[in-house]
């Protein structure tokens, strides 16, 4: 289906015949870049959603930016099967990217209104959650393991109401450059994750981690000092 109105495709493009692409907004498909069967980019009235050279977009995978938001994805970024990615205040992504299948960028909640920023050379493997309620910031050469959550939201329970009665508190997440994550890691609201950490697997991080700090479990505790 090719309903897009301002769709500017490079050169060399490979795109099967099953894919959608929709909306009043501007996408551009950069050149040598492989869209795969199923594959849905919806640009709203007003938005962008810019594909770099080179690109791979997996098979069932989504790409949507809001009315007048940016989705940007470096060049060589590779986004996998039915994964998703939802700009609702901004999404860009730097080169030699990697987002693993079943992946679900985008706010966890109505009110949700964070950006996404993500340096280069940033791999996140399958089955991760990058909540978007408040922005989440990454630096380069960030690698984590699959099924690892950044959560920027969290509900504010009070007694005698159920947790859908009230509001939400919105916190930034933040990590440097040179990262290394394991698998099932989760990341708290208003985190900050300092350059060349190590977060072991299945920690849960609730605080700050300096530079050069190893920690796990949970919560999160300081394990050790990156050499």
């Amino acid at each position: 289906m090719w309903s897009q109105r301002r769709l500017e495709i490079g050169e060399n493009v490979k795109i099967a015949p099953s894919v959608d692409c929709r909306g009043l907004g501007r996408i551009v498909i950069g050149g040598g870049t492989i869209v795969r069967k199923g594959v849905i980019i919806k640009a709203a009235e007003g938005a962008s959603i810019e594909i770099g050279d080179g690109c791979e977009l997996g098979e069932g995978s989504v790409l949507t930016a809001s009315s007048g938001q940016v989705l940007r994805l470096g060049a060589k970024f590779k986004l996998g099967a039915k994964a998703a990615i939802h700009s609702v205040a901004g999404v860009e992504w730097g080169d030699n990217g990697i987002l693993g299948a079943n992946s679900v960028v985008g706010p966890r909640e109505s009110e949700g209104n964070g950006r996404l920023q993500v340096g280069q050379d940033v791999r996140i493997l399958n089955g991760a959650l990058i909540d978007t309620c408040a922005d989440v910031i990454i630096g380069s050469h960030v690698h984590c393991g699959p099924h690892c959550a950044w959560y920027t939201h969290n509900h504010l329970p009070k007694a005698g109401e159920t947790f859908w009665d009230h509001g939400i508190q919105r916190f930034p997440v933040l990590l440097g450059n040179r990262i290394w994550v394991g698998h099932g890691c989760i990341f708290l609201p208003g985190v900050e994750v300092g350059n060349d950490a190590v977060i072991a697997a299945s920690a849960v991080v609730t605080k700050a981690v300096k530079n050069t700090e190893t920690v796990g479990g949970i919560p999160a505790k300081r394990i050790g000092w990156v050499a």
